[in-house]
């Protein structure tokens, strides 16, 4: 199922302008708006707007018939009721199902249940983490869940829930039109840290290592990248280990961790050749999602992603993903409202002193033609006058 996407901007009084401090819990709500027109759209419209100047605010909004998104996952929101500093507000995602149309509520239950699952699966929760709004404020909400008015009770709703997690595992929902590709590293430690980040800039690295294919890094399979015989991808708890689950990282002097023999290694996306040779990108972590790919602090502040390298000699093969790592910086930058200034490689993160020291992506541009200046500036000639357009327009 599409999710459209609204994305709220910085500033506004229904946006708490930080993260949940972690994602523990999905609550629901019902609108409580009957109007015939107030379906998921507009109240994306209306959230977007600012809420009429009130501090409130939710992630989703559902309906009959489609999802709206209005807030990323990660964000923090004002609909739990419970303050500033309450644990609904700042650990739970809120999901609003619409009332507009009595007739279509139960299939705004079932779009709404397949959205629950979704981040149940995701964030890895289990279902005694879909709480009613309720909870945590004692309102009277969800009422038409709560009441089993409108033929779905509570009880009923949760049983919708529990069926499309039966159905196995979905692969999260993807930005509009299917780019980037989305295959979450779960299982790295990374990611199960989950510690929270404000996107203040991108870092461009290269890998190293000739193999252009995705499915080295990316995995597992999803039908597009192809199989990874030696299953050495980075969806693992620590890659270039073995895989042995959630473990502690004892280092052994050399960032290896003694245990595995595997990195405290992850990056937010990659970009590469799938199964049948096209060129894309995966994002493999939120984005607001601190990863751990560049040795220092420039981990706290800025989206790291991978370019696959081939034998470095390709031409063809290096103009393609060149103008793919421009567009995800375009695209990044007008969703984080980051200033192509702050789009560097690691070997400049190394001069600033926010890296380890690795010579990437630069050593590798330059056999081109290429070098950073030069994506900075083609960054900045695709952003056109869109700095000053809010970031919910990528």
């Amino acid at each position: 199922m599409t999710i459209h996407r609204r994305i709220c901007p910085a500033g506004l009084k229904n946006n708490p302008n930080k993260n949940l401090t972690s994602i523990r819990y999905i609550t629901v709500h019902c609108t409580g708006n009957y109007n015939p027109t107030a379906g998921a759209e507009n109240h994306a419209k209306y959230v977007y707007g600012g809420t009429g100047g009130e501090q409130k605010s939710w992630h989703y909004t559902v309906d009959g018939k489609e999802i709206w998104q209005h807030f990323e996952d990660r964000q923090a929101c004002w609909h739990a009721g419970d303050g500033g500093n309450g644990p609904g507000n700042n650990t739970s995602i809120g999901i609003e199902i619409c009332v507009n149309d009595p007739a279509a509520f139960r299939n705004a239950c079932e779009n709404a249940a397949w959205l629950v699952a979704e981040l149940l699966k995701k964030y890895q929760l289990d279902i005694s983490r879909v709480v009613q709004h309720n909870k945590w404020s004692g309102k009277d909400c969800p009422k038409e869940l709560r009441s089993g008015a409108w033929g779905v009770t509570w009880n009923g709703f949760l049983d919708m829930v529990r069926k499309q997690l039966e159905q196995g595992s979905v692969e999260p929902p993807t930005e509009p039109l299917g780019w980037p590709r989305v295959r979450l590293f779960t299982a790295n430690e990374c990611y199960r840290v989950g510690r929270a980040m404000t996107p203040g800039g991108i870092m461009v690295h290269s890998t190293g290592a000739n193999n252009p294919r995705l499915s080295r890094y990316v995995g597992p399979d999803d039908g597009y990248l192809g199989a990874n015989i030696h299953n050495n991808h980075w969806n693992i708890y620590h890659p270039e280990g073995r895989d042995i689950g959630p473990h502690a990282f004892i280092d052994d002097g050399k960032k290896v961790c003694r245990t595995c023999g595997g990195r405290q290694i992850c990056c937010h996306a990659f970009i590469g050749k799938l199964e049948n040779g096209a060129i894309t990108t995966y994002q493999t972590l939120p984005w607001d999602m601190r990863g751990w790919h560049c040795g220092g602090a420039g981990n706290d502040t800025l989206i790291g992603f991978e370019i696959c390298e081939d034998g470095l000699a390709d031409r063809a093969y290096f103009d393609t993903v060149y103008r793919e790592a421009v567009r995800l910086c375009v695209y990044l930058c007008r969703r984080y409202r980051i200033s192509a200034e702050e789009v560097i490689d690691h070997a400049e993160g190394y001069k600033r002193g926010i890296a380890s020291n690795h010579a990437d992506a630069a050593h590798w541009f330059t056999r081109h033609g290429k070098s950073m200046n030069a994506l900075r500036a083609e960054v900045k000639a695709g952003l056109g006058d869109s700095a000053a357009r809010s970031a919910s327009a990528a």
